[in-house]
């Protein structure tokens, strides 16, 4: 389902200008990393054993 998801993302990417798909690349990739360092957080929680 993830990888459906992300080859639809990507094919919609292909359809814009350049300028634009950069743009959009960059606010996903910082919300990602934003994601996966609320993830971490959470991980390292489970592993001490709090919630």
């Amino acid at each position: 389902m993830i990888n459906e998801k992300l080859e639809q993302f990507i094919q919609k990417l292909h359809t814009l200008p350049p300028q634009k798909r950069l743009l959009i690349l960059r606010k996903t990739i910082i919300e990602y990393k934003e994601l996966l360092k609320h993830l971490e957080q959470e991980w390292k929680n489970l592993d001490l054993g709090e919630e």
